[in-house]
């Protein structure tokens, strides 16, 4: 009985070491390609903090180059025509600048979230966004446990038919029901070359950290929303107070969704697995990519 009992254990140690193991390999991402050196403010932000930085992250560009304004009542204006250079993103914010909308419509604005998801595609297609397939792989890992408890099951009810104990057993298949249940539930929401970019980019604009009181008088739209992008709300509101202090902004709830690491790491499904869904008739509201857990 005691031998079953540490083999059954160390059946589970191996099951659930196994599962990390595949998990490291599914969540890994294209590790030996310098990414940091060909994404823009808004794949920053979005590896950052989900679609709701990214959107930020240009709106505080496009004020910043003077592209768009603000009017009497608080909604949106186009200002001057849009820079060289411009993104989808930049287009569909723009275009509802020219619709007058606020601040706090313009995550669920049809155009814009259709580039929202846009902008995730291509972040999953260079591999620092797991996409859903992966997404679902890194849960289905956890199933690997589960040859180990039909091991426990087969042995629990022998031993319930011979008269022997088996409380331990029943024990130590319990923690692994639980961990199982736990682990199908968590998937993560950047991949470890998605963790490394943003490392390498805030190491290469450090000099962007609130903390080192840049002077964004100083620097262009891009150096704005990449600070936007790193850093998050502190920085809009070195950028753009006046945005910044927009009743939108809480609204929309960017504090949630900026951090020291953003919403790179773990969490669970919601959205469709990150908000790739449609974008039709002004759908799209998913929020910031999951928090770590």
């Amino acid at each position: 009985m005691t031998s079953f009992i540490a083999l059954y254990l160390a059946l589970g140690v191996v099951a659930i070491g196994s599962t990390a193991l595949a998990r490291h390999w599914i969540s890994r991402g294209p590790l030996s390609e310098a990414h940091h050196e060909r994404i823009g403010p808004q794949e920053a932000a979005y590896l950052n903090g989900g679609p709701k930085l990214a959107m930020f992250a240009a709106l505080g560009g496009l004020r910043r180059a003077g592209a768009i304004g603000t009017r009497p009542d608080g909604s949106l204006a186009q200002a001057s025509p849009l820079p060289i250079g411009s993104t989808p993103l930049d287009n569909a914010l723009y275009d509802a600048a020219g619709m007058h909308r606020r601040v706090r419509d313009l995550i669920g604005h049809a155009w814009v979230a259709r580039a929202l998801v846009e902008l995730r595609r291509g972040l999953e297609s260079t591999g620092l966004l797991p996409s859903t397939r992966r997404r679902r792989l890194y849960r289905l890992a956890a199933l690997l446990v589960l040859p180990v408890l039909v091991v426990g099951a087969v042995h629990i009810s022998r031993a319930h038919d011979a008269g022997r104990p088996f409380a331990w057993v029943v024990v130590i298949s319990l923690a692994l029901v639980y961990w199982l249940v736990w682990s199908l539930n968590r998937a993560p929401t950047s991949t470890r070359a998605g963790r490394r970019t943003l490392d390498e980019l805030r190491s290469r604009h450090h000099h962007l950290e609130p903390l080192n009181s840049p002077s964004y008088r100083t620097y262009d739209a891009s150096a704005a929303a990449m600070g936007i992008a790193l850093f998050g709300k502190r920085s809009l509101s070195q950028v753009d107070p006046k945005l910044a202090a927009d009743k939108g902004v809480s609204r929309i709830g960017l504090e949630t969704a900026i951090g020291p690491i953003g919403a790179v790491g773990f969490g669970t499904a919601s959205c469709g697995d990150y908000g790739s869904g449609s974008s039709s008739g002004g759908g799209g509201g998913c929020g910031g990519g999951g928090g770590g857990s």
